[in-house]
């Protein structure tokens, strides 16, 4: 499928204005949610400014519209689509909602719905659960009312629930920035982590802060500062590590799990900047930190709730040292039927894809890419997945792949 504007149909500004109307959107709330000003909001409703393909579907996204009431029409073609025909319509709309994560940041308002600490916190449980089940779209769609509401509670909250609200604040900064890095805006993505940290630093709490760390890691790798990446985790580790004394019970084991995260973290951070010696020392550090440890069920703390898949950072070690074949045999060593979350599920077979392609192995990664696919179809938005697609594709060989020109497609790559 491929989405098209039809320019000929009359009065569209009105038609918008109506549909906000109804919805009982102000400009300033309705362009919030898909990271538009009110002003160039105000401009397409009075007929001053042509909106274009992508506000258009954010806008029937969030007011329920037809697509052909304001001009959208379908037709048959190759385009970015995706496994349902209609991966360009998801991407644009992450991508706006992702916008208007930050418009909230800048210009926060209430969503009007009654903000309490207990709300606030089944709400970013949801939003956690739809993340780690992949369904991103979801997660988009949350963000920008979790974002005002925590701001609001936040600022209006007690004393005694203050620690509380800063840090219901910084796992809605934490989603946010997560998900700006699945899609590939880093930008969007180190902007949230600086306000993860802000917030973590405010709410006092460890397991926050070792979250924000392992945030923090990501970025400064990806920036070529695996130097800065490994002080930080490791530095925050150590501090989870002196505390664990004074905790009992699930509080230790949650503490315990983020710090088991922390240091596979900071393994895998060796292994990208080829310190083979320190990734292999961190990794068994983590797995003795670890080793009998049960993470609370419905732990918030990411780090805590990934340490349940240790083995998963060893796979991700030996790829990075470019160990191939140790990458294989450890995946090998790994059911994947019993990895529960569907996110480290698919991140499973990534780390399975990439290390079949950087062997040489095409048809063996494309045998994993597809697993992905099937397990999660969302993760084929993100940059690793198309990447590799690419590479496959351009891969010169006497027979193409069987089923690749097609799954190039629904992926967006041509």
């Amino acid at each position: 499928m491929r989405h098209t504007l039809d320019v000929q149909v009359p009065d569209l500004g009105p038609v918008i204005r109506a549909a906000r109307v109804a919805a009982g959107l102000t400009l300033r709330s309705a362009g919030a949610r898909i990271g538009y000003s009110a002003s160039t909001l105000s401009r397409v409703e009075t007929g001053h400014q042509q909106p274009d393909l992508a506000m258009l579907w954010r806008l029937v996204e969030l007011y329920g519209l037809s697509p052909s009431r304001v001009g959208l029409s379908t037709v048959t073609g190759t385009d970015n689509g995706s496994a349902d025909g209609d991966g360009m319509r998801r991407r644009l709309l992450l991508a706006g909602v992702l916008g208007s994560a930050a418009t909230a940041l800048l210009h926060p308002e209430p969503t009007g719905k009654p903000v309490s600490v207990a709300g606030l916190r089944a709400r970013i449980h949801t939003a956690q659960g739809d993340y780690l089940a992949c369904r991103y779209a979801q997660v988009t769609t949350a963000l920008p009312g979790l974002l005002q509401d925590a701001q609001v509670l936040v600022h209006e909250a007690k004393a005694d629930t203050k620690s509380a609200a800063w840090t219901l604040l910084a796992y809605a900064y934490r989603h946010t920035a997560w998900l700006a890095l699945r899609l590939g805006d880093e930008g969007l993505a180190s902007g949230m982590a600086h306000q993860l940290l802000t917030a973590a630093r405010a709410a006092d709490d460890p397991l926050v802060a070792a979250d924000a760390a392992q945030l923090g890691a990501v970025l400064l790798r990806r920036s070529g500062e695996p130097g800065g990446a490994a002080e930080l985790v490791t530095g925050v580790a150590d501090r989870l590590h002196a505390g664990l004394a004074e905790q009992a019970d699930r509080a230790h084991a949650e503490h315990a799990a983020a710090f088991g995260g922390l240091l596979a973290a900071a393994a895998y951070t060796a292994a990208t900047d080829s310190d083979r010696a320190r990734a292999v020392t961190l990794y068994a550090e983590a797995t003795s930190a670890t080793q009998g440890i049960q993470v609370p069920a419905g732990s918030l703390t990411q780090t805590a709730a990934e340490a349940r898949f240790l083995p998963l950072y060893g796979v991700s070690i030996a790829r990075a040292l470019g160990d191939y074949g140790t990458a294989i045999e450890r995946a090998r060593a790994i059911r994947p039927e019993t990895i529960t979350i569907p996110e480290r599920r698919a991140r499973y077979w990534q780390e399975v894809a990439q290390a079949w392609h950087g062997w040489g192995k095409p048809e063996a990664a494309f045998r994993a890419v597809r697993q992905v696919e099937r397990c999660a179809p969302q993760e084929l938005n993100r940059p690793w997945a198309r990447q590799l697609t690419r590479e496959l594709l351009g891969a010169p060989r006497a027979n193409p792949l069987p089923g690749l020109r097609e799954f190039a497609a629904r992926v967006g790559v041509t």
